[in-house]
């Protein structure tokens, strides 16, 4: 079924997979609406926060843009956003500025929601006490931008903290070596989070086994562009060039030696015959 483009921003073609159509099967599943209104809400809210998505992966983009690293597409899933970045920086300062460039993106919301409570609760005191619906989207949205830069921030791949963490080790070991010690290090997260996880919520050990296999894809993909390298930089041996010789010069030719048998009429034997260097 693929995926579906829903629009473009930035010259960049944003899509929904097909995955996005269980959304509400995993909303409602975890908190069944009590009426039709409180359902329209909650999609309302969900719809809100993939904004909030949406512009996360946009500040991965912009932030790749600068650095000269163009993007496919962004698109959508049920458990967050994947921005497909043409290729990946080698140079640890430019992956730590993409991978936090996301995650500022939904600080400076949460931010600026903060400052629109504040002054809404200037203007009228009494909100802190009975918060009206507005107020308590607002509240639910920005706490929500607060734990995606949590979750993100965790060091383990495809999330911003493990390419955070990934370029601070390939520092001083490398990019192949800091990317096999990343993703021993999602593997233990996946697997510590995805058995606690499951008595929290049912979908923690999906993501957790979304997770590692993220991680063994990030190995592959490293170590495969290392082996490329590496038979590119090995010595190729060149075929030799002749050099013609100075005028006058004596030409020696050098004739292979050849075996043949030469039938002797008179001894009525095969006689061995060399002919050649050394004949």
């Amino acid at each position: 079924m693929g995926s579906w483009r829903i629009g473009k921003l930035f010259g960049i073609g944003v899509f929904v997979h097909w995955s996005f159509l269980l959304l509400p099967v995993l909303v409602f599943g975890m908190a069944p609406p009590e009426s039709l209104t409180s359902a329209l809400l909650q999609m309302g809210l969900v719809l809100a926060l993939f904004t909030c998505v949406v512009l996360h992966e946009f500040g991965h983009v912009l932030a790749a843009r600068a650095f000269g690293i163009g993007t496919r597409d962004v698109t959508l899933y049920p458990i967050g956003g994947v921005a497909r970045l043409e290729r990946m920086t080698e140079k640890p300062g430019e992956e730590i500025l993409i991978a936090l460039a996301g995650p500022a993106v939904n600080v400076a919301i949460a931010m600026l929601l903060g400052i629109f409570l504040c002054f809404g609760l200037i203007a009228d005191q009494h909100l802190l006490q009975q918060p009206t619906m507005p107020v308590q989207v607002l509240l639910w949205l920005m706490g929500m931008n607060i734990i995606m830069v949590l979750f993100n921030m965790i060091p383990a791949f495809p999330m911003d903290g493990g390419r955070v963490f990934r370029a601070l080790l390939a520092i001083p070991l490398g990019r192949l070596q800091a990317t096999r010690i990343s993703a021993w290090v999602t593997t233990m997260i996946a697997l510590i989070g995805g058995f606690f996880g499951s008595y929290l919520s049912p979908l923690l050990p999906i993501i957790a086994v979304f997770i590692f296999f993220m991680a063994q894809m990030e190995l592959r993909a490293v170590e495969m562009q290392a082996r490329q390298r590496q038979a590119a930089q090995e010595p190729i041996l060149a075929k030799p060039i002749p050099v013609p010789l100075a005028e006058g010069w004596p030409v020696f030719t050098l004739k292979p030696a050849v075996t043949v048998y030469v039938w002797d009429n008179e001894a009525g034997v095969w006689v061995k015959q060399r002919s050649g260097p050394n004949s």
